[in-house]
């Protein structure tokens, strides 16, 4: 069975708590469900015992726009 969200689920737990705090109160998302990705992805790094369930009934594409601003905001820290 096909694991769905496997590839942002995976990028998620290569977040530290420091970056999910900083992407948590730098995201400017207008639309809810992106507002929704990068706070459950904030509550995930922050708090090691719980890991993030993704919602799958969010667009894919709106998960894959979020990965891609978290690797824009982080590219000057993660060399």
């Amino acid at each position: 069975m096909k694991i769905k969200l496997k590839k942002f689920t995976e990028f998620s737990k290569t977040i530290l708590p420091n970056e999910a705090k900083y992407l948590a109160s730098e995201h400017l998302f207008t639309d809810d469900e992106k507002t929704e990705i990068i706070n459950r992805l904030a509550k995930s790094a922050i708090s090691n015992t719980s890991k993030a369930n993704f919602d799958t009934n969010i667009d894919k594409r709106k998960y894959s726009y979020v990965k891609n601003w978290i690797l824009k905001k982080t590219r000057k820290y993660r060399r």
